[in-house]
């Protein structure tokens, strides 16, 4: 990928193989972290990817505090996936600082992947967002902040939806921690700045990361609440044949 200044956590979908044997048409699906920091440059760079779309799955707090650059000709959309999960006040360090293990953190975002699949909200917001991705034509990207756990779970649908093998969609999943490596080194030096201790320290650095446990708690979620995750996609999202068709459709190549 080309260099990027302060475009995080940026990945373009296109290359990845269906099991029909197309392949994700490049320039279409994208997603990152949020995009307050982003330069002329990276401007461009989306530019250059036909970036016509943007998915926020951010809340109202989170927008209000790191609103997106705007960018002329692009449309967005938000969608506050864990809008019923955390009751506005957003899952953020603050929160996991006052944990003290490891497994509390795997615990609690565990719990976050699952609240993707359960709550209302996020039904709600991933629903509209392959509505979204049925509807409009050119490059769409989506993110939330990290662009790591809302993006990642999204990530996941689509790409099932594809067909993509789930070994594929696993690892695009894990890429978050090394593509923030940069950033997540820099949310540590602050908070050893503001003097959190080296334990709690760990256990950031622990949150700041993806574990393939966290998307396999959504995965296994689908499936023990829903039976399977066609039944989810065509029964709890209400995502009908004719959308799924022109999905494969319009990003497989």
């Amino acid at each position: 990928m080309e260099k990027t200044k302060n475009l995080v956590n940026f990945r373009d979908l296109g290359g990845l193989k269906s099991a029909d044997g197309r392949t994700v048409r490049p320039h279409k699906l994208l997603r990152s972290g949020e995009l307050s920091q982003i330069t002329p440059a990276d401007v461009q760079f989306l530019q250059a990817h036909n970036l016509k779309y943007i998915i926020d799955f951010r809340s109202q707090h989170e927008i209000a505090k790191q609103p997106n650059v705007k960018i002329d000709g692009v449309q967005s959309f938000a969608l506050d996936v864990l809008q019923d999960f955390t009751k506005g006040n957003p899952v953020n360090l603050a929160q996991f600082a006052t944990m003290t293990s490891i497994a509390e953190i795997h615990a609690k975002l565990e719990e976050v992947y699952r609240a993707f699949v359960t709550t209302k909200t996020a039904q709600q917001c991933y629903r509209q967002f392959l509505v979204h991705l049925a509807q409009l034509d050119g490059g769409i990207l989506f993110h939330c902040s990290a662009g790591k756990d809302r993006t990642g779970f999204a990530a996941m649908l689509i790409l099932t939806i594809l067909d993509v093998n789930p070994a594929d969609i696993m690892a695009d999943f894990i890429k978050s921690s090394k593509l923030r490596k940069k950033q997540n080194e820099l949310l540590l030096e602050n908070a050893r700045k503001e003097g959190q201790s080296p334990e709690t320290l760990e256990v950031l650095g622990k949150m700041l990361i993806v574990q393939g446990s966290y998307l396999n708690a959504a995965t296994s979620t689908i499936v023990s609440e829903y039976g399977s995750f066609d039944n989810y996609v065509t029964n709890i999202l209400h995502i009908t044949n004719e959308q799924i068709q022109t999905i494969k459709n319009k990003y497989l190549g």
